[in-house]
């Protein structure tokens, strides 16, 4: 690998800028060393500010704000205080080494969620708290942001956070999942947390965590390596992105954030890649995932020419169960093509959806119109004109649908190289035919 981020071996703190209010790479990382220079914000920990806390005492005789025990809780790199006694305080902890849970902390109603809550008023997958592992030129630290996915917003010190937006954290910061003008600003009616970080927490760069090895692919924006983990040895895949290559260039930087926050707030499948930590640092970002080791299902049916109707049901079997599980999450993957699809087994046909990159959380009844997707692939009313555009979940119908033809056949029903019409209109109109002898042997609807 030519390009390494600065050697930043020695450090293992990192600084918070007290003036800052961005959520860009550029900000200055969180100070978690007391013992640095630099002015931090006053703590808010042990002791709440005296009129909340009177206020709440009054409300709720019984109830106590538990402060943080970091002595006991080494791991965790934040702790969502309860600041009402219909809530339950928490510490986040999860690491890379957690292998059977999302890496983020989902806060909702749906049963599924780290947090769940019983009221209509929180959406079902309100909102995700997520850590960044990071780097600038000064010192290493992390990042923790909260993501919105809800229909109404979420609440940071009172400021709304709209949907698909996300908000750089500070220790101290407010945090409420429905907030009513019509109640007092400590109101426990509408109180759920605050959220406070440690007074020290040990984060290391990539390349001190990972040997980076092979190089396996590489996409529009990101490079791909094996790497192994240095303190266990074990094998995985390292997304390299260059921030270079989308500084200028929000929407990219957007669809690089978005990966991130799907396969944050995603539980672990076993047939989908899987994130394991995200490490952003000065030049690069590092996105740790499940290492996939016999390669893309396109380079298969390429090898093979197509597959058989066996083969091909129970990779689809798969697919299908794993798209439904998505859907049911009200996740569209927006780019399922052969080459996203990679198999575990070569032998067995185990195959892992992957790259996230288009990926989208919707909310209920929620309609997308960006054009999107690679061209073969994209179902027609994504073709649509941008004021008539609407499509949803169901794209990845179409998709799977495309794929499912060329795994049996070895060629796609739609193509630029079809004489006198455009790939676009051929998809529009549903133009393809089942051309003799690919097809002869495949059996027909009337045989199932």
């Amino acid at each position: 690998m030519t390009s390494q981020p600065n050697d930043l071996t020695s450090l293992k703190t990192v600084l918070y800028d007290a003036q800052s209010t961005t959520d860009t790479d550029s900000s200055v990382y969180y100070s978690l060393d007391s013992s640095h220079d630099l002015k931090r914000p006053a703590e808010t920990s042990e002791s709440p500010p005296p009129a909340k806390m009177d206020t709440l005492e009054k409300a709720r005789k019984e109830f106590r704000i538990t402060p943080p025990d970091w002595k006991n809780h080494m791991g965790a790199w934040a702790y969502l205080q309860s600041l009402a006694p219909q809530h339950r305080s928490m510490y986040l902890e999860k690491t890379q080494t957690d292998q059977r849970q999302r890496k983020g902390y989902m806060l909702g109603r749906a049963a599924s969620c780290d947090i769940v809550f019983d009221d209509e008023r929180i959406s079902k997958t309100h909102c995700l708290i997520y850590m960044e592992a990071g780097s600038n030129s000064v010192a290493k630290g992390i990042r923790i942001f909260l993501k919105d996915l809800s229909s109404n917003g979420t609440f940071v010190n009172k400021k709304k956070i709209d949907r698909d937006q996300r908000c750089l954290l500070r220790s101290g910061d407010i945090i409420q999942l429905y907030r009513s003008n019509k109640l007092a600003d400590d109101d426990y009616k509408h109180a759920f947390y605050r959220i406070l970080f440690p007074g020290a927490y040990d984060v290391n760069a990539c390349t001190d965590d990972y040997d980076v090895k092979q190089f396996l692919g590489k996409g529009t924006f990101a490079s791909v390596y094996s790497a192994r983990e240095i303190a266990t040895g074990k094998l995985v895949a390292v997304k390299i992105i260059d921030k270079a290559r989308f500084a200028r260039n929000k929407r990219l930087s957007k669809t690089i954030n978005d990966e991130t926050i799907v396969m944050m707030a995603i539980e672990r499948h076993p047939c989908a890649v899987g994130i394991n930590y995200v490490y952003n640092e000065e030049r690069l970002i590092y996105l740790i995932m499940d290492y996939v080791k016999d390669g893309e299902l396109f380079n298969f049916v390429v090898d093979r020419k197509k597959l058989t109707e066996d083969e091909t049901r129970f990779i689809f079997w798969q697919l299908f169960k794993t798209i439904q599980w998505l859907h049911n999450k009200q996740i569209t993957h927006r780019d399922l093509k052969p080459e996203n699809i990679l198999l575990e087994s070569k032998d067995k046909l185990h195959v892992k959806i992957t790259d996230f990159g288009l990926a989208k959380i919707l909310a209920k009844g929620e309609r997308l119109d960006s054009q999107c997707g690679t061209p073969n692939y994209i179902a027609p009313e994504i073709l649509d004109p941008l004021g008539e555009r609407s499509y949803g979940l169901e794209c990845d119908m179409w998709s799977l649908g495309v794929m499912l033809f060329i795994c049996l056949c070895g060629y796609p029903p739609f193509s630029e190289s079809t004489e006198g019409i455009p790939m676009k209109t051929q998809i529009k109109q549903g133009i393809y035919s089942f051309a003799s002898p690919y097809w002869d042997d495949i059996s027909s609807e009337e045989d199932y």
